[in-house]
């Protein structure tokens, strides 16, 4: 007897097909904070920075322009000045900035001596209240307010006509300003003449 068995076609694997990992609410909300801390702390602080420097940068920018344009203003005034060295050197000697009254002392005798006169008596006043000693702008003379003041001098001196003549040119040619007030003229011994003059003198004082 003749047994058949069939064979049997073997059934192809089944294909297990991995669908894709579905990603959390939890997961998606972990990424959301990473996120946003590292924009908080990492971002944002750098962007404030960048900003900041900008503006720095950009004020720096403006002051270093209105650096430069004081400076060119400065050398156009020391060339100005440069070019102008010997008439503010008059001008200096004509109306200084201190009332020091030594200065028109020495002056005073210089020009009564080289006159070929004698000085007889010679006071020097300030008619203003200066006090040189306490003076801040010292350090800078040009700092402040100032106005023209009044040194006030009274002079005896002896000599002829002829030298008194020559010491009211003196006075006339010489830099510092001066402004005859009075003169008086009296007889002296030995033929010679007793001449008193009053006269003021300026400077260019700090306003008190």
């Amino acid at each position: 007897m003749d047994i058949n068995f069939s064979k049997q076609t073997p059934s192809p694997p089944s294909v297990i097909l991995a669908s894709p990992r579905r990603v959390s609410l939890f997961e998606l909300l972990i990424l959301l904070a990473i996120g946003i801390l590292f924009f908080w702390f990492i971002v944002s602080p750098k962007s404030k920075s960048l900003s900041e420097k900008e503006v720095l940068a950009e004020t720096l920018s403006e002051e270093s322009a209105k650096l430069e344009d004081q400076r060119l203003k400065l050398e156009n005034l020391i060339r100005q000045l440069s070019a102008s060295a010997e008439d503010l050197e008059k001008l200096d000697k004509s109306l200084p900035l201190h009332p020091r009254t030594t200065w028109v002392y020495l002056l005073v005798e210089d020009l009564v001596q080289s006159s070929g006169m004698a000085i007889s008596s010679l006071t020097v006043s300030n008619l203003e209240d200066d006090i040189t000693a306490g003076d801040k702008s010292a350090a800078n003379p040009f700092a402040g307010q100032r106005k023209v003041k009044k040194v006030a001098v009274n002079l005896g001196t002896t000599g002829n006509f002829t030298q008194f003549e020559g010491l009211l040119k003196k006075f006339e040619s010489n830099g510092r300003l001066m402004d005859i007030k009075a003169f008086e003229v009296n007889a002296s011994a030995n033929e010679l003449l007793d001449f008193r003059l009053s006269f003021e003198t300026y400077y260019f004082g700090v306003v008190q």
